[in-house]
């Protein structure tokens, strides 16, 4: 009996579903599905220098494309059906121009570019990021339900990493797109402590740092639900500030550290010391259980230079680069060009885009590129904290948390490109970029 009321109730729902409701779905699981590398190999440059395969200067197509454009497509048939009832928007103005002419940028670029068909195919990428902005601005989805959404699959992203660090190689689950991993393989990121190498978390990302610009993501997230008293989300935290510390990323840890005291001040937030020093001492144990103090003292009291000096590195390139092309070498070309601008002989490995994403669009999208994003960024931040004070008091806050995590990411894009050289970081850009749109449109006119 209960059966054939089970599926009764399943019949019933299937009818009375609609294709916004299917579209809605579907970017859900485009947004679980954001994490893991599912992929195949599009087109890769053949003008590389390196004489390597090269992520950089290579296109893929991931299973996210595909749930995405079928979320698309069943959003265009809701509309065709008259669905789909709310009125159609670009999200503010000034926003969407300012979209507009990187889209116009972008252009220009592929024309200056070396291997303009790599340009071409980056472009397309941008684009649909952009389109994904003006999907999550049309109120299509539930702005918390994504928000869920994220957090629950960073934090399968963080059991994975927390394996990773334990057992200190792959799991095995190369299906989900983990890379293989080993602290003896080259190219893979490890501490060299008194000669022993120790690798850092990765989950199913390409790189430790990408993992933890998303555990920042989920952090700031997830203590929405905190300040909402759901006690879920306290072993949610403390799971996610674990897989945070086993990445070992010094940017990420400070983005997430300047980004709290942001919304500490505004938010006039009174931390008892208890739960302070509670905090300290789960996690001093923790790090002590995985044998991490050591490494953790190396990484982040910068003992090893290494790093900063591969970054300083990137960055006399980069201003070579730009003074040459203050105009752009085209979008996804930085690394092609990168032996013309240096004599020393690089390991394949070391052939990447600067460490600094708004020097790395300067090169690529020229200054006038580096101007629209940072107007970008700014107006965003802009919109956002004006429609928080006028609605501080609904969604405890929302748009807050919002606002906190792009400057996260802001911040993180200083230390590092990822969030607009590899489309994990692409994703993750605008899909704050997203809630923020979501966020500032919904709220104006309610």
């Amino acid at each position: 009996m209960k059966k054939n009321q089970l599926l009764s109730a399943i019949k019933k729902y299937i009818k009375q579903c609609t294709f916004t409701d299917v579209s809605a779905a579907l970017f859900y699981a485009f947004v679980f599905l954001m994490p893991f590398q599912i992929d195949v190999l599009a087109y890769s440059s053949t003008l590389f220098k390196g004489g390597n395969f090269n992520p950089f200067t290579s296109v893929f197509y991931y299973l996210a494309d595909i749930v995405f454009l079928l979320a698309l497509i069943a959003w265009g048939v809701s509309l065709v059906r008259g669905e789909y009832k709310k009125k159609l928007t670009y999200g503010k103005w000034l926003i969407g121009v300012i979209l507009l002419a990187l889209i116009i940028v972008g252009e220009w670029s592929v024309f200056v570019a070396e291997d303009q068909f790599l340009s071409l195919l980056a472009l397309l990428r941008l684009v649909q990021m952009i389109v994904m902005y003006f999907y999550m601005a049309n109120d299509v989805t539930n702005r918390q339900t994504v928000m869920n959404v994220f957090i629950a699959s960073v934090s399968v992203q963080a059991v994975i990493a927390l394996l990773q660090y334990v057992t200190q190689g792959s799991l095995g689950i190369h299906v989900l797109g983990e890379s293989v991993l080993s602290p003896t393989l080259p190219g893979v990121a490890k501490m060299n402590i008194d000669g022993v190498n120790t690798m850092r978390a990765y989950g199913t990302f390409p790189h430790p740092n990408i993992m933890a610009g998303y555990l920042v993501t989920a952090i700031m997230f997830t203590f929405y639900h905190i300040r909402k008293k759901e006690y879920i989300a306290y072993p949610v935290l403390v799971l996610l500030l674990a897989a945070l510390l086993l990445t070992f990323s010094r940017s990420a840890m400070l983005a997430l550290f300047i980004a709290g005291l942001f919304f500490v001040s505004v938010k006039e937030v009174k931390i008892s010391l208890k739960y302070i020093l509670l905090g300290v001492s789960l996690l001093g144990l923790f790090i002590v259980i995985v044998n991490a103090e050591q490494t953790i003292l190396h990484k982040l009291l910068f003992v090893d230079r290494a790093s900063f000096d591969q970054r300083v590195f990137y960055f006399s390139i980069a201003k070579s680069m730009m003074y040459a092309h203050p105009l752009g070498v085209g979008l996804s070309n930085f690394t092609l060009l990168m032996p013309d601008y240096t004599f020393l002989k690089l390991a394949p490995w070391d052939y990447q885009p600067v460490h600094n994403m708004y020097m790395l669009l300067a090169n690529e999208l020229g200054l006038p590129g580096f101007i629209i994003f940072a107007l970008l960024l700014v107006v965003l931040a802009v919109y956002l904290f004006s429609t928080y004070i006028q609605r501080k008091q609904r969604h405890r806050g929302m748009g807050l948390y919002i606002l906190a995590t792009l400057i996260a990411l802001a911040i993180i894009g200083l230390f590092d490109h990822y969030l607009i050289s590899l489309y994990q970081g692409q994703l993750l850009l605008f899909l704050v970029i997203g809630l923020a749109g979501h966020y500032i449109m919904k709220e104006s006119h309610s």
